[in-house]
């Protein structure tokens, strides 16, 4: 079994993140092109999307401020 040397564990994760980077940049870019498109068709509207990421900022919001407050698991 090989072992690593914390050096080499390190650049590993520093990879891992610049791909993890690389990923969410392309999957932001693929979002706001389709969000680009369907209001250039007429299927919604810039006020549609500002609303529902409201809609949705409020609703993780309060699921996080339920969870915490909750047990992470029945008790009883």
């Amino acid at each position: 079994m090989e072992r690593y040397s914390p050096t080499w564990t390190e650049i590993d994760l520093v990879g891992k993140i610049a791909d993890l980077k690389d990923d969410q940049y392309r999957l932001t870019l693929a979002v706001s092109t389709l969000m680009e498109l369907l209001v250039d068709k007429g299927v919604i509207t810039k006020d549609d999307i500002s609303n529902k990421a409201s809609e949705l900022d409020t609703f993780i919001h309060l699921t996080q401020e339920f969870s915490s407050s909750q047990e992470p698991y029945p008790t009883e």
